[in-house]
């Protein structure tokens, strides 16, 4: 899932992005591209147009010693400004995101694509915080159980203040008790694809032990 939210006066649309492998990615760039449907005069088209996107922090460094949060700011230059859920669904959007970097052990080459219509998108979400302090190691632990949970968080913003047209972003809002069933169904059998892939490579063992 996708979430957009206010914050400081300007919306974000964020994704969470996580390395799974043993191996960690190095020099990662995260780029992000919009296709949507547009009206040329006479008849609809498909765009294809980029999105400038940023860790949650604005470090500027995509350095992943854990899972990122990755924004697009609705600032007036966004392709998505001023839009509401109505229009993404009318423009049939589909925000392509793109991690590229080569691996720690090898130096591969490596890419990975996520994608996110409008019905991923969450309106009045952001993502629960998934690092924990460790009391009794005095650490920072990663808790990927919260990977995919979302928390509801306050859409109120100033009239004068918020771009105009966007008042209409409570009414945008999904019902939190679904979006989590989402996820959880996201979650688990991602959950249920990582198991099977450690039961096979255990079977691969198993049968190169046999062999020798």
């Amino acid at each position: 899932m996708a979430v957009l939210y206010a914050e400081n006066e300007v919306f974000h649309l964020a994704v969470r992005i996580g390395d799974l492998a043993k191996s960690r990615i190095i020099g990662a760039t995260v780029t992000a591209e919009i296709f949507m449907k547009e009206f040329d005069g006479n008849r609809n088209i498909t765009v294809r147009k980029p999105l400038e996107v940023t860790p949650e922090y604005n470090c500027g460094l995509f350095f992943f010693l854990g899972p990122l949060i990755v924004i697009h700011r609705l600032t007036p230059s966004s392709p998505l400004y001023q839009m509401s859920s109505e229009d993404h669904r009318q423009k049939d959007i589909e925000i392509m995101i793109i991690v590229t970097g080569s691996t720690e052990e090898t130096g591969a080459a490596m890419q990975a694509i996520s994608s996110y219509k409008h019905e991923h998108i969450c309106w009045g979400y952001k993502f629960e915080e998934i690092a924990k302090l460790n009391k009794d190691k005095n650490t920072f632990e990663i808790d990927y159980n919260n990977f995919d949970i979302l928390k509801h968080v306050s859409t109120s913003v100033s009239p004068t203040s918020s771009p105009e047209g966007y008042d209409f972003l409570c009414k945008n809002e999904r019902d939190s008790t679904l979006i989590n069933e989402k996820a959880n169904t996201i979650r688990y059998s991602t959950l249920i694809r990582e198991e099977k892939n450690e039961e096979e490579a255990q079977t691969d063992e198993e049968k190169a032990v046999q062999a020798k």
